[in-house]
């Protein structure tokens, strides 16, 4: 009975690897963050808390090396800090650190590169404003390692010069963030106020991007992707818990995708306007949608798709809302060419003129 009492207590835990369940001295990760307390884990009942953790600039050892927040970097423009501009302080960090940026409007163009690094503002987006005053993107990653951002608002971006077809003709791209072969996460972001010719708000190609409570909104793009673009990022992009609304472009007011597969989790993306096709959304040549619980409504195109427009391309709906979205010609919920969707539980309502078009598609699923 002890023993089966115990296995039953343990059950429930993980086990340090290696270790027998009725061994008495079996050590155990209360929290499953892959340490336990003789590893180090100075806190066994927050996962967030171990040694393989990154410091943040909340006044915790969240690293449990013994000293609070002795990874960080504080910028403070008014000269109090480590660094006076943000830039300076990504400057001075080496990898692991976290550059933790007082409240305040700083006008700069940041170039992340290098290690892994954390960018985090203090007071959160309400309070700390980059700005790129229309000089390029405001926010830039490029094959370095990965980086998270957390808490602030990224506006008057332009984008980055790239020439994404390669026929020698550089564009605009990423007017607020641009994301090139490499792994950047947002945490709690504004990306509001951006341009470009793609992606007014984000461009990634061939990299991994992640959106965690992010708001992408009142930005525009004279090509595809008004709010975001993403172009060769295959299953590497995820937006849970997000925004996608008010943005405006040619070709997917809110997102325009080729040959990519993000998965939307419980994110809007609405009031999205494409002067063309798909109004929330673009699923070009090669692309496949997965949506789980989203809400993409009151979104308009010019001509076809006022929410979505399906090219080459396929998409599963994963229990969604589409409804109130209007397109100029036809589909102005879904519109479906060569191209295959699946509903999996959404629901398609109250679109104009039609909730579904199918052109020369290999099917339209229905469950």
């Amino acid at each position: 009975m002890k023993l089966l009492s115990r296995l039953a207590v343990v059950g429930a835990l993980a086990l340090a690897p290696g270790c027998c369940p009725e061994c008495p001295e079996c050590p155990v990760d209360a929290d499953t963050d892959g340490y336990t307390e003789e590893q180090g884990d100075c806190d066994d009942g927050d996962p967030a808390r171990n040694p393989g953790a990154v410091d943040l600039c909340d006044g915790v050892d969240t690293d449990c090396d013994g000293v609070v927040d002795d990874d960080t970097i504080v910028v403070d423009p008014s000269g109090g800090g480590d660094a006076a501009t943000i830039q300076e302080g990504l400057g001075l960090a080496i990898f692991g650190d976290t550059v933790c940026v007082l409240p305040g409007t700083y006008p700069e163009n940041l170039l992340l590169e290098g290690g892994s690094v954390t960018l985090q503002a203090l007071a959160g987006p309400s309070a700390t404003t980059i700005d790129g005053g229309g000089q390029g993107s405001t926010l830039l990653h490029t094959f370095g390692d990965s980086s998270t951002v957390i808490g602030f608002t990224i506006t008057g971006g332009s984008g980055t010069p790239f020439d994404p077809d390669q026929d020698g003709t550089a564009q605009p791209c990423g007017g607020g963030v641009y994301v090139a072969g490499s792994s950047v996460t947002l945490v709690d972001v504004v990306i509001t106020g951006n341009t470009a010719e793609e992606g007014g708000g984000i461009y990634a190609t061939e990299g991994t991007l992640t959106l965690e409570s992010v708001v992408v909104a009142d930005n525009e793009a004279t090509g595809p992707g008004g709010g975001i673009r993403l172009r060769q990022t295959g299953t590497a992009v995820q937006l849970s818990d997000s925004e996608v609304r008010d943005n405006v472009a040619d070709l997917g007011g809110g997102l325009s995708l080729y040959q990519s597969a993000p998965t939307l989790l419980n994110t809007a993306v609405r009031g999205n306007e494409a002067i063309d096709k798909g109004g929330a959304m673009y699923v070009g040549t090669g692309s496949g949608l997965t949506l789980s619980g989203c809400a993409i409504t009151d979104n308009v195109a010019g001509t076809i798709g006022g929410a979505l427009r399906l090219y080459q391309s396929q998409a599963f709906l994963g229990g969604s809302d589409i409804s109130g979205n209007v397109a100029g010609d036809v589909g102005g919920g879904v519109a479906c060419r060569k191209a295959t969707f699946s509903l999996g539980g959404a629901t398609i309502t109250d679109n104009e003129p039609d909730d579904v078009f199918c052109d020369e598609c290999e099917g339209c699923a229905d469950s």
